[in-house]
């Protein structure tokens, strides 16, 4: 290394800070080993004062690093965080620490486990992350890991704590079951979590219920933690919990059958706790595992309870009364804002002979309040066929219960910053048929690499635009299908699409017949793409075709021109009809006669 005298002006110099901090004189001959409490206050303030410039990653003086201060608090917040809320332990026990060099220096192959803290679950954890404050929150809120109680749940029978060990989800579904059924039993489910998160942990205030499996005789995998340490459990640590235990198995894996189930309940009985009831068990080869739960759950597990902590003091519920409510709502119509109401379908019938062109009728009842008059419009918000929907979903890789978040800068008639399933933001708010514009090909251009796809494009945004993208109606979605190297992301997509529109049919009825029903007769309309990509079919008479007797849709009556009318004074005035279609049909007409034409 040169001496600072060596140096001539103006020659550049490279400290080399990773040679700086593996220093043997500053840090002793380990300086290459792990050791962090090399960094604690004391030590380090006097390796600092003793070795001055020792220790830079982040350089000092008037070109330092803005950001060190904010940089390492935010690294103690998130440490702190993290250690407030998980328990950590390593993924392999065994494992050796091996370093991997990058941008940073980090431990190859090293995985841990965090289990959330304190009954938390991932929901109340996030709502206590996103409050003002954490420490505020946990104050004034329920403990996090407790169930909010329902409406009609609140302040309501005694406390019970459900957990369960499911890799498929059935034990899940069980121990969901009994927490819906609780509230009729006097009881309330306050905590329902896995049992991992019951490790070191377990309530004494409150019954335990747990329901578990076997997977190839060990646990599942958000038990394992938990069967573990009530394995190494020693005394009776367990004295002052009260629980029970149902288990799920198939007797064709007859050496390992139950073995979970039966292992926690008799550990449980070991270490001092109380059996509740008997345990229960469910065989998924002998018949409906559920059913046998509801069973053991109806005539030994409540009346168990009902024993220990006696009757309930709540008023009885209803037979069909449940602790779930839903609300029901259609948000749409006010989304897309059309000036739509509910009505439903009261009969259908096809018209047409089969091999033709099909022609059907339909009948919808009109909301109570919402009349027409003979040659009205009844717009109807319709859905895009399906085989649309199942294209768009196929092409940006969406499974059929992905659920889209949208956000949006400007204003939109997609939802907004509320989970909606794909298939219904796909399905229901946009026109997936709508023939690609120029603007929108000229997106597509700046979408894809492949220069001969992009001089394609071009030329179909040009002088070949009308013949063969307007006339054949081909949509975006028929040229992504084409284009495969053009990559479009599915927000871009979203946006090109124009949002659903209502369509409009004559009436086919008089409300002479009936002022509240209300006929459309129509083609439906599906034939071969002109675009040559699979067919078109019409988005509206597709719906149209697809409804029975029963089901819900939106529309609205729409006046048509006073022109299209019936004269007020129908007895006196003569009408002619015109429309399109074979044959003549006349009548003789005085030219004295005042003379009404109706055309459509």
């Amino acid at each position: 290394m040169l001496a600072p005298n060596n140096l001539a002006q103006g020659e550049p110099i490279i400290a080399f800070l990773p040679k700086v901090h593996r220093d043997p004189v500053v840090y002793g001959e380990d300086a290459e080993a792990w050791r962090p409490e090399r960094m604690l206050d004391a030590e380090f303030d006097r390796l600092n004062k003793e070795f001055p410039n020792c220790w830079k990653p982040f350089g000092n003086g008037a070109r330092a690093c803005i950001g060190r201060p904010f940089a390492w608090q935010e690294a103690l917040l998130v440490v702190a965080i993290l250690l407030q809320n998980f328990n950590f332990t390593a993924e392999d026990p065994s494992y050796q620490l091996t370093l991997k060099q990058t941008l940073t220096i980090k431990p190859k192959g090293f995985y841990m486990r965090a289990r959330l803290r304190h009954q938390a679950t991932p929901t109340s954890l996030e709502r206590a992350l996103a409050s003002t404050s954490i420490s505020a929150q946990q104050t004034t809120k329920k403990p996090t890991g407790q169930l909010a109680p329902t409406k009609k749940s609140a302040a309501k029978g005694k406390p019970l704590a459900i957990y369960y060990g499911s890799n498929t989800g059935t034990c899940e579904a069980l121990a969901q079951r009994l927490a819906s059924d609780a509230s009729s039993h006097g009881f309330h489910a306050e905590i329902m979590n896995t049992l991992d998160s019951a490790k070191e942990n377990i309530p004494t205030s409150k019954p335990i219920f747990i329901a578990t499996a076997s997977y190839e005789g060990q646990p599942a995998d958000n038990a394992a933690h938990f069967v573990n340490w009530l394995e190494a459990l020693k005394g009776s640590e367990l004295e002052n919990v009260s629980y029970s235990v149902f288990g799920c198995g198939h007797h064709d894996w007859a050496h390992t059958f139950h073995k979970i189930p039966k292992l926690v309940d008799e550990l449980f009985e070991k270490r001092g706790a109380k059996r509740i009831a008997p345990l229960g068990a469910a065989d998924a080869a002998a018949g409906d595992i559920f059913t046998d739960f509801e069973t053991w759950e109806d005539q030994v597990f409540w009346p168990a309870m009902v024993k220990q902590y006696g009757e309930s003091d709540m008023p009885a519920e209803g037979a069909f009364e449940s602790s779930l409510e839903v609300d029901v709502s259609s948000p749409r119509s006010s989304t897309l804002r059309q000036d739509v109401r509910e009505a439903h379908v009261v009969n259908t019938k096809v018209l047409s002979a089969p091999g033709v062109s099909e022609k059907r009728h339909v009948e919808i009842s009109l909301p109570s309040d919402m009349t027409y008059s003979a040659g009205d419009y009844l717009a109807l918000l319709p859905l895009n066929p399906k085989e649309n929907v199942h294209r768009a979903m196929k092409y940006f890789g969406l499974a059929w219960d992905s659920m889209l978040t949208i956000a949006a800068a400007g204003p939109t008639t997609l939802p907004t910053n509320l989970p909606i399933p794909a298939a219904d933001v796909l399905g229901a708010y946009v026109e997936l048929a709508q023939p690609a514009s120029k603007r929108n090909i000229l997106s597509l251009v700046e979408a894809t690499k492949d220069e001969a796809i992009k001089s394609e494009l071009t030329r179909l945004s040009g002088a070949a635009f009308t013949e063969e993208i307007s006339a054949r109606r081909v949509s975006v979605l028929d040229l992504l299908e084409r284009f495969p190297s053009v990559s479009l992301p599915l927000g871009p997509f979203l946006q090109m699409q124009p949002p659903m529109r209502v369509r409009q049919y004559s009436i086919s009825s008089s409300p002479l017949w009936n002022p509240s029903h209300v006929t459309l007769t129509y083609s439906v309309l599906d034939q071969p793409a002109m675009s040559g990509q699979g067919r078109f079919v019409g988005v509206a008479s597709s719906y149209l075709s697809q409804l029975t007797k029963g089901d819900k849709l939106h529309v609205s009556v729409r006046l048509s021109h006073q022109a299209f009318h019936l004269p007020k004074d129908s007895e006196n005035v003569p009408v002619i009809c015109i429309a399109a279609g074979t044959g003549k049909c006349s009548a003789p007409i005085s030219p004295l006669q005042p003379l009404h034409i109706v055309w459509g």
